[in-house]
């Protein structure tokens, strides 16, 4: 599993190859392939959702906060998008577990799985290292791989994000068929949100992923 690559300018080879303008403010063809949008009930999973059910990706919303929710289950609707709110606590394994079972359960499959954390913190970030395990045996028995993207707000220490996110991958991606991708920076929080350049990345990584390409976090 590579280690992370740190894309900090417009003209970094792995940054300008993911954020080609082949792809760039455009709409990315994902139908029939199924999104999980966890903190799909704040501010950047729900930019996220609608980038993702404005290409055709029918959106499994998940989060704790039901109004706000069912709120963004209404924005992906009125882009002609396909979505559903489940009730979700990230810091409960058992209430993930059963996210993942009411998804493959509905659609059959996985395909993309969004992790919108509100810090980037290490124990922020140490909690999704058993979530990864749980994608990771879902891909055991599905033909498909299983794009993952972090939005992450950019942290204090950027190495220290490299490391961990890297640590993750090594722990919770044992079966090599979980493509994890990143993108963190001032965009990437409510109070910076910069929605293209969000939607944008966002796109691009599930692209990437989709190319077999994983370990870069994007700043946006």
């Amino acid at each position: 599993m590579p280690k992370f690559t740190v894309c900090r300018e417009s003209n970094d080879d792995v940054a300008s190859t993911i954020m080609s303008s082949e792809i760039h403010g455009r709409p990315f063809e994902l139908a029939g392939r199924i999104a999980i949008v966890v903190g799909g009930d704040q501010p950047v999973g729900r930019e996220v959702a609608c980038t993702l059910g404005h290409g055709g990706a029918p959106i499994v919303v998940a989060g704790k906060a039901m109004d706000h929710g069912h709120r963004t289950v209404e924005f992906v609707r009125a882009l002609g998008g396909e979505a559903g709110f489940w009730n979700v606590d990230v810091e409960d394994e058992s209430s993930v577990r059963e996210l993942i079972e009411y998804t493959l359960g509905e659609f059959g499959k996985v395909d993309i799985v969004v992790l919108s954390l509100p810090s980037a913190d290490s124990m922020s970030l140490s909690k999704f290292a058993s979530h990864l395990q749980k994608f990771d045996d879902v891909v055991g028995w599905q033909e498909e791989d299983i794009a993952i993207v972090f939005t992450l707000p950019e942290p204090l220490d950027r190495a220290a994000l490299e490391s961990e996110l890297g640590q993750i991958i090594e722990t919770g991606n044992r079966k090599g068929r979980l493509w994890v991708n990143a993108v963190a920076g001032a965009a990437a929080t409510a109070d910076g949100l910069d929605k293209s350049r969000l939607r944008d990345a966002i796109g691009s990584l599930v692209n990437a992923a989709r190319c077999r390409v994983g370990g870069t976090i994007v700043w946006v």
